[in-house]
């Protein structure tokens, strides 16, 4: 049993028996501490689950971190999430002068990660996880959950307790368990040709384990944004990927193909024992070298394999079967399903404060009518 210490929340039924330890855990030195230990406790821990990870979202003002470790007869389970506060004009307008607060597992794909000691033994720690999660949220004045699952881990599975579950898309993983030859043939036609004409050109794909080229890859990251049309909160500052290279050292890397030398695609990879993914990239708009990228992901796929991983996430489209995810399914036939949970710990809060944003948002403002929470759409 992890003993916790003085400076850790404890969550709701810590002292309910000998055979449980519960908390909530923040970044704080002893916080941070704790969640490591648990993290590294986990047989396959994903570095979606690492205590740094948290911490680069929380630096970028993005939610207080927090970690449900949960430890039982039956496992272990952690619980990352991101605590928001609810804005003051909205709370105003319902006219609430307590703090309210919404919590958001951080981006990228969570849920619980979970190990369990026999059968049946994962989905008694689901439950558990859930009930001490929904008197935390009570009495913390949480009024409500989005949740993230991860597409690899399949951890929508199981007792929801609470959570609504939506299959959003599908991603794409490929499997390195295959041999070299077989993950080369798997390439569709036009995803080979597009790599084997980039080869030839001269492009060299590299870590770049000096960051010489991090401006580089940052200015084509804003650029390929911009293109895409995404919204201003993937416009991430720079020093978000170094805090994410620094904490995360030797569990993110950042590899590079370049003519020459110049860099024309880049890309931020995160791999930790057997799970690797596609986390960010970019693409010089001005460079125009066919393949550059099908070259560079089939490169980081055989780097990612030969340290041992068994899955290479690529993740999925902006929207279901986009070109985005074609893109992706070229390198693999293995799709995964995304799903997402919401929860409302306090639906009277969540009604009225829906009402309010819709009350204060601007006549013919457009909104996602499917957004969670409705107050921040």
């Amino acid at each position: 049993m992890i003993e916790p210490t003085s400076q850790e929340r404890l969550a709701p039924g810590f002292l309910g028996g000998l055979d449980e330890c519960a908390a909530v855990v923040d970044l704080s030195p002893s916080g941070r501490e704790r969640w490591r230990r648990a993290f590294e406790s986990l047989p396959e821990g994903d570095v979606y689950y690492h205590p740094g990870y948290a911490l680069v979202l929380e630096r970028n003002s993005e939610g207080s971190a927090r970690c449900l470790i949960l430890e039982t007869g039956d496992g272990l389970l952690l619980y990352p999430f991101l605590v928001r506060p609810i804005p003051e004009l909205l709370r105003r307008a319902v006219g609430v002068d307590a703090e309210l607060f919404d919590i958001v597992t951080p981006y990228g794909y969570g849920g619980p990660a979970l190990h369990g000691r026999a059968p049946g033994a994962e989905d008694r720690l689901l439950r558990r996880c859930r009930e001490q999660l929904a008197t935390y949220a009570s009495e913390e004045g949480i009024v409500a959950e989005f949740v993230r699952f991860h597409p690899v881990l399949g951890n929508h599975r199981g007792d929801p307790s609470g959570l609504r579950l939506e299959q959003r898309s599908r991603t794409v993983a490929v499997d390195l368990a295959r041999e070299e030859s077989r993950l080369w043939a798997e390439l569709a036609p036009s995803c080979r040709n597009k790599a084997r004409r980039a080869e030839k050109a001269g492009v060299v794909v590299e870590e770049d384990t000096g960051l010489r080229h991090l401006e580089a890859f940052h200015r084509n990251y804003l650029e390929t944004m911009r293109r895409a049309g995404a919204a201003a909160s993937y416009h991430y500052p720079r020093q978000f990927f170094i805090d994410t290279l620094e904490l995360l050292r030797g569990d993110a890397r950042l590899f590079v193909a370049r003519l020459g030398d110049r860099v024309v695609n880049a890309a931020l990879v995160l791999q930790r024992g057997p799970h690797a993914h596609y986390h960010f990239s970019g693409s010089d708009p001005e460079a125009h070298v066919p393949g550059a990228n099908n070259w560079l992901l089939f490169q980081v796929a055989l780097w990612a394999r030969a340290r041992g991983a068994r899955t290479f996430h690529l993740g999925g489209g902006r929207h279901p079967d986009d070109s985005l995810f074609q893109f992706k399914a070229s390198f693999s036939p293995v799709h995964l399903e995304f799903w997402t949970g919401t929860a409302c710990h306090d639906p009277e809060a969540y009604r009225r404060l829906s009402a309010a944003a819709a009350a204060l948002r601007p006549p013919g403002a457009p909104v996602d009518p499917g957004f969670f929470p409705a107050y921040r759409a």
